[in-house]
């Protein structure tokens, strides 16, 4: 183990920045914390570590997160290296950054609305040994699990419209009867298969996209519905509830496809955002003729211009670090732009990433270099897309 250690130590010394992600979970009653380092090496490639996974004691406040990340940074001598931190968004985490952050917080703790965070404040100093050293980097959210808030807890505001929530509770039974009895029985679930020459596939809190998923298995299967409802001795899905289950799943696609590409480990990074976001919204905004779920639609997109307001406003501040890390993409630059539907977002990207390059150049250049360098910047990012 000391060995491995001091070989990510070693790697960890030749990169100027790293990012870092942080979560918490519970298992058998225990909780832990679990940090990870990820940096792109000199051949372009994205690199990531397990850096802990250790027991939290007691109730998890923001002055105990934040030692014990400040810890991990120490421990591998990452204190100076760290440019960001993802989490997700528990506010307990949110305020720890909002608390000892080095600069500005960017957390945007009255922004978060999780019905599983909840804060617990407790007396800094009895809980640190030394409060005047703790310190952390920028705080970002992580993007596939505010997603799947919107997923899993916003769009169930749907169901404050009485027609909506009727023919929406009569399908979550009759298929929640399937569910309990596939998952329960072994009988049940081989005259599922006999039946659909498949496995059912049942819904998990734990697991995002579940319901989605689970939803668009029975609808691969509708033709044997019938069947399988007979079968069992269950209410038959009517053709008014598969059309609903058709719409539900063409309303909720833009967010279950996005979800599937932010969380994987090779192809998504940070400038994805803003991409991924502005294409859930036109997706949406492009879906007519809803018979059952345009209520569902509409109150995605509230829920969508509620929670990432900070990012999709380009002018608002905190945009700011999503827009350089999308137009320093090559392959996205400003075409994304597009879907924006805002005013001058063009000229705005280009002053964010203009003004971002001059304040590194002007460290070191004299200012015949910094114009000769906007120019570059400007006649690569504009003509060049």
């Amino acid at each position: 183990m000391k060995s491995i250690k001091s070989d990510l130590i070693a790697a960890f010394e030749k990169q100027s920045w790293v990012c870092i992600t942080a979560d918490i979970w519970s298992a058998n009653n225990k909780s832990y914390l679990g940090v990870t380092c990820h940096y792109i090496n000199e051949n372009y490639q994205r690199k990531s570590y397990m850096l802990a996974c250790k027991r939290i004691m007691f109730a998890h406040t923001h002055s105990v997160i934040a030692n014990a990340l400040y810890e991990v940074h120490k421990e591998y001598n990452l204190k100076l290296k760290v440019v960001d931190t993802i989490t997700d968004n528990a506010a307990n985490f949110a305020k720890a950054f909002q608390v000892f952050q080095t600069e500005q917080s960017v957390s945007l703790l009255d922004e978060l609305d999780d019905p599983e965070a909840n804060i617990i404040t407790i007396d800094l100093e009895s809980n640190l040994d030394d409060e005047s050293e703790v310190s952390l980097p920028k705080q970002f959210r992580c993007i596939a699990h505010t997603l799947n808030l919107l997923a899993s807890h916003d769009s169930l505001k749907a169901q404050n419209d009485q027609s909506y929530c009727k023919i929406y509770t009569s399908i979550f039974r009759k298929a929640t009867d399937i569910w309990n009895l596939v998952s329960r029985s072994t009988k049940t679930a081989d005259i599922f298969y006999d039946i659909c020459k498949c496995r059912l596939k049942i819904p998990c809190k734990t697991r995002w996209n579940s319901f989605y998923d689970s939803i668009k298995a029975i609808l691969n299967v509708k033709k044997h519905l019938e069947d399988v409802c007979e079968k069992l001795e269950k209410p038959k899905f009517t053709d008014c509830q598969i059309s609903f289950m058709e719409e539900y799943i063409k309303v909720m696609e833009p967010i279950a496809s996005a979800l599937d590409f932010l969380q994987g480990d090779k192809n998504s990074c940070f400038g994805h955002v803003l991409p991924v976001l502005f294409q859930i919204k036109h997706q949406l905004e492009k879906l007519e003729h809803l018979r059952f779920c345009k209520i569902l639609r509409d109150t995605l997109l509230m829920a969508l211009d509620k929670r990432f307001k900070s990012i999709i406003d380009l002018t608002n501040a905190y945009s700011r670090y999503y827009i350089l890390a999308t137009i320093s993409i090559p392959k996205l630059k400003l075409k994304w732009l597009a879907m924006s539907h805002y005013p001058n977002s063009k000229q705005l990207c280009e002053n964010v990433l203009l003004d971002e390059a001059e304040s590194f150049l002007c460290k070191d250049t004299d200012n015949v270099e910094v114009d000769l360098m906007r120019i570059f910047f400007f006649l690569f990012y504009t003509i060049k897309i």
